[in-house]
């Protein structure tokens, strides 16, 4: 009777435990689901524009994201939103089966699947929703494979995984990596030492081909960002200092499981390293080893720097965590406590957002069905709404009317010239108190004052 080489795992439902995890994370985000809040770099996405991902593209080497553009088809953005969530739970549910086997609680997976799905790194990143699907995909399907797979194939997989999702977004090779390495199989010195190879050999195979794409399309090899996306020494202290400000807002809107997440790093590294030492090794070497190539492209004006401890770090912390608590009940309690409290700060996270869409939807409302341009007159930064949202870029009032009315959307403060002069337009009251309306013609101009 011949041996199996490479024995399947036991079948482990992860149905139930998705289940669970998407009905939890509708509830807190009906807003979100209904109708969702949009960052502006990321209608490029929504609108199935590759001109407008040109620059991610080469400059943060995000070539499946562009393929993403170049569908051809568009959808809602409530249906994208709802497809990225899907996709996921999935991830999370598929992960947390496989983490939490030794435990055989659906409970403990469900836990894990939420507070995989919704915490400081991933609800900020879910805001970008449109760009993120094809990389959540590919991390969804990995993790699906793996509950059916034995040790060697999805030692093999990983390389491609790790490949295809770095061309979606930079750091999803953490979420990738901590896949493959969520079986209680895989933690042995060995198959944690492949894993770490797999996982540089694959970024740098990304890479490679990025900066060989990028040479071809510009003649440049190394990928220059955006200014403000920069997080290096050779950027002013001014700009500097103005994206680590960006990075904090969204830290501090998860201020407490944050707390929690570092004075439970520690514990959760002692307990591990009584028991285990390999795990403890695993979270600090990929921090260095994962990070790595993303920091040497930092150091010559590529990718950013401060993404690498943004992304990387709380994803590391959670998984630590969640193997050293897991094997107790005090442990499982402290899990579940970490679980609710990022799932309170994720619904106050996204309600966040819930005037901004409101006011627009009523400034859409106004809008007649024979306009063909909308002119806003006044900064929309200065709006109640805008600032509970956190905005700081004038485009996303810009691409949300363009979103809800179809128009073509002038800021006026930017183009002057483009505009009918305010001063000769007669302003009336709207439904909303910081904004002004008025018919200029056949189109449409609006108003904004800080009130």
């Amino acid at each position: 009777m011949t041996q199996r080489i490479d024995p399947l795992p036991p079948y482990r439902p992860w149905l139930p435990v998705a289940l669970i995890a998407l009905a939890v994370l509708v509830a807190l985000a009906v807003p979100q689901f209904l109708d969702p809040f949009v960052r502006h770099d990321d209608y490029s996405a929504l609108f199935g524009t590759p001109e407008g991902y040109v620059v991610k593209a080469l400059g943060e080497m995000r070539w499946l994201g562009m393929l993403w553009h170049m569908r051809g088809w568009i959808w809602p953005a409530p249906v994208n939103f709802a497809l990225f969530m899907a996709l996921s739970v999935i991830w999370s549910a598929a992960f947390a089966v496989q983490f939490s086997a030794p435990t055989r609680a659906i409970w403990v997976a469900s836990a894990v699947a939420l507070l995989a799905a919704a915490n400081v790194l991933t609800v900020p990143q879910s805001l970008w929703f449109n760009t993120l699907i094809p990389g959540m995909a590919v991390l969804a399907a990995y993790a699906l494979a793996c509950l059916r797979m034995g040790v060697k194939a999805r030692l093999m997989l990983l390389f491609p995984t790790v490949f295809l999702s770095f061309l979606s977004y930079t750091t999803y090779p953490m979420l990738a990596v901590l896949t493959c390495l969520a079986d209680p199989e895989m933690h042995t010195r060995r198959r944690i030492k492949h894993a770490l190879i797999l996982l540089c050999l694959g970024v740098a195979a990304a890479i490679l081909l990025s900066l060989s794409l990028n040479y071809l399309a510009r003649g440049e090899l190394i990928p220059k960002v955006e200014n403000w996306r920069h997080a290096n020494t050779n950027e002013t202290p001014e700009r500097l200092a103005e994206f680590i400000e960006i990075i904090a807002r969204q830290v501090m809107d998860f201020r407490w499981s944050a707390l929690m997440l570092v004075i439970s790093y520690p514990i959760a590294c002692i307990i591990l390293w009584r028991n285990r030492p390999e795990p403890v090794l695993f979270t600090l070497l990929i921090l260095i080893f994962g990070g790595l190539p993303l920091i040497a492209l930092s150091a010559v004006g590529g990718i950013r720097m401060t993404a690498y401890a943004f992304i990387f770090v709380p994803a590391t912390l959670v998984y630590a965590i969640a193997l050293a608590f897991r094997s107790s009940l005090l442990g499982r309690v402290v899990l579940v406590a970490l679980c609710i409290t990022s799932l309170v700060e994720t619904s106050l996270y996204y309600r966040k957002f819930t005037d901004w869409q409101a006011d627009t939807r009523a400034i859409s409302a106004l809008v007649p069905s024979g306009a063909q341009t909308i002119y806003i007159y006044g900064p929309p930064l200065d709006m109640r709404a805008s600032n509970t949202a956190g905005l700081i870029y004038p485009e996303d009032i810009i691409l949300r009317l363009k979103y809800l009315t179809g128009r073509e959307v002038i800021l006026c403060m930017r183009d002057a010239d483009a505009c009918p002069a305010g001063a000769g337009l007669s302003w009336g009251a709207s439904n909303l108190p910081e904004v002004e309306a008025t018919l200029s013609g056949r189109d449409i101009a609006f108003r904004i004052s800080a009130k």
